[in-house]
């Protein structure tokens, strides 16, 4: 019998930049991966991750794929998710909370 983890992956505080949320985005999208993610956390208290645009483009396109199935709350420290919106779009649309943004 497999058991159903809650598992929430922080990545806060962490220089992970828009190269590193491109790459961890295109390994979500593989069928099965990080399945068990429900909540995911770019969030810091001493500077965030230095995501930009390409960066939460590239996780909003997983998203809206239907990566990370089973995620329902995404924090992207405190401030702008992407000038175009797309990130907020998503998580609306998919019922995720979206914290952090402006």
């Amino acid at each position: 019998m497999r058991r159903d983890r809650n598992i929430t992956l922080y990545l806060g505080n962490n220089p992970i930049r828009d190269a590193g949320v491109a790459a961890l985005a295109a390994a979500a999208a593989q069928e099965g991966a990080l399945a068990s993610v429900r909540a995911l956390s770019f969030g810091g208290a001493w500077g965030g991750n230095n995501i930009g645009d390409a960066g939460f483009a590239a996780l909003a396109e997983a998203l809206g794929g239907g990566a990370l199935g089973k995620l329902k709350s995404l924090w992207v420290s405190d401030g702008p998710c992407g000038t175009d919106r797309r990130l907020e779009e998503v998580c609306r649309s998919r019922g995720v909370e979206l914290r952090g943004a402006r």
